[in-house]
């Protein structure tokens, strides 16, 4: 997925103003850890904001000010870690859209995602 994309979609999740929804029950303004309470199944990708044709991208990170990725307002950095590992997911249920890394090629899992929409 190419930044216009990404940020075309960052831009209409913002504007939706969704109810209530199972995917938000864990605050999504930072980097976390994948709550118990995340449905999966309704979740579905989108797209991948992985470089192409690169199979191991930085682990370098952009992160201005005294920002870490646990941070609310470090922003969604699609080059740099761990966003250029992630895949973007919608949710079918608000819309909202989700940038999230997997666990292991193994498994489906995800391991920790954002809101898309600090870019």
């Amino acid at each position: 997925m190419n930044a216009a994309t990404l940020i075309d979609h960052a831009r209409r999740a913002e504007a939706r103003a969704p109810g209530p929804c199972g995917c938000t029950k864990t605050p999504l303004d930072g980097w976390q850890s994948q709550p118990l309470s995340l449905d999966e199944t309704q979740l579905r990708e989108i797209g991948t904001l992985a470089p192409e044709n690169d199979p191991e991208p930085t682990f370098s990170e952009y992160l201005p000010g005294k920002t870490n990725y646990w941070s609310a307002d470090a922003p969604i950095a699609p080059r740099y870690f761990p966003y250029n590992r992630c895949g973007v997911w919608e949710c079918s249920v608000c819309g909202l859209f989700i940038c999230a890394t997997r666990k292991a090629a193994a498994t489906s899992s995800i391991a920790g995602f954002a809101r898309c929409a600090r870019i």
